[in-house]
């Protein structure tokens, strides 16, 4: 058991999810398991959750729908998680992207910042 000091809830922190309706995300992760669970997590908060399972993929339906957040994979197939959100980026549509990956070593975390803009 944690001592006293150390237990918190983050909710009591933060605004509820479901205050901020209709929020929709797309999950890109090629690891189906994991996907399901963030998209089962999200919908539990009353959040739309979309998954692409590849890069083309993520790309292809960021084109046809609209999105408050991209929640994305490094190690994808195909293309990889920082080529994809290089070309968010690029797009200028200020779409915020949480970026997972599973990278051990400083530097390997690093190389994933080189494309986001400097203001």
């Amino acid at each position: 058991m944690l001592p006293a000091r150390m237990r918190f809830s983050i909710r009591s922190q933060y605004v509820s999810a479901r205050n901020l309706g209709g929020m929709r995300v797309l999950i890109v992760e090629d690891e189906l398991l994991m996907a399901e669970t963030v998209r089962d997590g999200l919908r539990l908060e009353a959040i739309a959750a979309d998954i692409a399972t590849d890069g083309e993929t993520a790309l292809y339906m960021l084109d046809i729908n609209a999105y408050d957040m991209v929640v994305l994979d490094r190690d994808l197939p195909h293309l990889s998680g920082d080529e994809v959100a290089a070309r968010i980026v690029q797009a200028g549509s200020g779409i915020p992207i949480l970026m997972l990956t599973a990278a051990d070593r400083i530097d390997k975390r690093h190389q994933a910042s080189n494309w986001v803009p400097t203001t």
